[in-house]
């Protein structure tokens, strides 16, 4: 409906000043039509939807008052205009408190000034009308929203099922070694992953990775590293990886040739049970891996690029000789946004205090992280222990 061309019905008599109203509002493009009482009013507007009412308040046939409030009753949206001589105060009060949208006093000297307030009513109900669709239309649309989401949070659900189910048991004792670890997700699924497993009767892997971004497109990273873990320890043989430095190359060559536009930091060890020592590499896992024993605690040397970002990397390898009763702590960078600290210096400083303290297993790091207490967090949290008591 375009303003100058709606449809307008006039309660009042055509005769006189009111028929020369109809022909002006007519000549200017609205269709008019007119009734004499209450009853043809309510029928018309049944019958047409009109655009726009105008009552005359001195039309003896109509109750005008009653008439508004009948129309309201109905089409709330309907725009009236009153026309009234100037000693009707009282009854215009009325009638606007009752949701009259405008008033003139008659004589109407200018009939130009009453297709002004027509055309600004229409105007002003058409846009009040385009709201209402818009709101109507963002009602269906947030409801949608909140049934995807829905339907979202339950396969997200189904999906934390499956890949709780992927990691490995917590705690794991292999002879004097024990593995545990806790992952916090940011939502419902996690883009941090753990494993740890034999890969002969002496050597025992483990790492801890770090996919970028989270939610579902990173755990399904993870989903892939599950994959590539059990290829490892299936054929860790046949697939000559001579140490931690040519699997990460392995790993990184899988990645890339998934194609799944995601990188991945990580920290791989491997603990001779024989020889008792360690070897690890790291692909820009960080932060950096604790060593804690009673001869002290250290951060274990970082470096590398991730896995999944460049072809032909080269990985360092760090061997060290492990005293006979350790802790490694690893985390992921996630808990970096659950400390207080400032600084980035002053957060490491934290947590390898926090160790040297003696607060080395997963359940007191929790604790002092107030990670017990967080029902929601930033980003990924993985903690993870491998630890060997005398």
């Amino acid at each position: 409906m375009n303003v100058g061309s709606g449809e307008i019905l006039v309660a009042d008599e055509a005769t006189g000043d009111r028929k020369e109203m109809v022909r002006y509002l007519k000549s200017s493009g609205f269709k008019v039509k007119t009734s004499s009482t209450e009853v043809q009013c309510l029928r018309q507007i049944r019958k047409n939807s009109p655009d726009l009412i105008i009552c005359v308040l001195d039309n003896p046939s109509v109750d005008v008052l009653r008439l508004v409030n009948s129309i309201i009753a109905k089409r709330k949206d309907l725009p009236i205009v009153v026309l009234c001589s100037v000693d009707k105060a009282a009854e215009v009060i009325a009638l606007l408190k009752s949701g009259v949208s405008d008033c003139l006093t008659l004589p109407i000297a200018d009939l130009a000034l009453l297709e002004l307030v027509v055309n600004r009513n229409l105007e002003r109900n058409k846009q009040a009308s385009i709201r209402r669709k818009s709101e109507i239309e963002l009602e269906k649309l947030n409801k949608k929203l909140v049934d995807s989401l829905r339907v979202l949070e339950r396969d997200q659900r189904a999906g934390f099922q499956v890949q709780r189910g992927m990691m490995p048991r917590s705690p794991y004792k292999v002879g004097d070694v024990t593995f545990t670890h806790q992952i916090i997700p940011s939502v419902i699924l996690s883009g941090d992953f753990i494993d740890y497993f034999e890969l002969s009767d002496h050597r025992l892997l483990f790492y801890i990775a770090d996919v970028s971004g989270h939610g579902a497109s990173s755990a399904f990273v993870t989903v892939l590293l599950k994959s590539l873990s059990r290829r490892l320890h299936k054929e860790y043989e046949r697939l000559a990886l001579d140490d931690t430095a040519a699997i990460l190359q392995w790993l990184n060559g899988e990645l890339l040739e998934s194609e799944l536009e995601q990188h991945v930091t990580m920290f791989l060890g491997i603990v001779d049970t024989d020889t008792g020592k360690l070897e690890y590499s790291n692909a820009a896992h960080f932060p950096a891996t604790i060593l804690s024993s009673k001869g002290g605690t250290e951060f274990l040397e970082i470096g590398g690029l991730p896995l999944g970002l460049y072809e032909n990397v080269h990985y360092d390898v760090q061997v060290l000789d492990l005293p006979a009763e350790f802790t490694l702590v690893m985390f992921s960078d996630g808990v970096f946004e659950v400390m207080s600290q400032q600084t980035l210096k002053a957060k490491e400083d934290f947590l390898l205090s926090l160790v040297e303290s003696g607060h080395s297993s997963v359940d007191e790091l929790s604790n002092h992280l107030g990670l017990g207490k967080a029902r929601e967090v930033p980003d990924d949290i993985a903690l993870f222990t491998v630890a060997k008591a005398g």
